[in-house]
């Protein structure tokens, strides 16, 4: 139970740091455009 709740946080942390990027890089489009 501890391993496969701790497996779902990482898993949590890597969509977030995947969904902060994309956001990053539409900002980034959005200024030169």
């Amino acid at each position: 139970m501890c391993n496969h709740s701790s497996a779902n946080i990482y898993v949590l942390g890597s969509y977030m740091c995947i969904i902060v990027a994309l956001i990053y890089m539409s900002l980034e489009n959005w200024k030169t455009n």
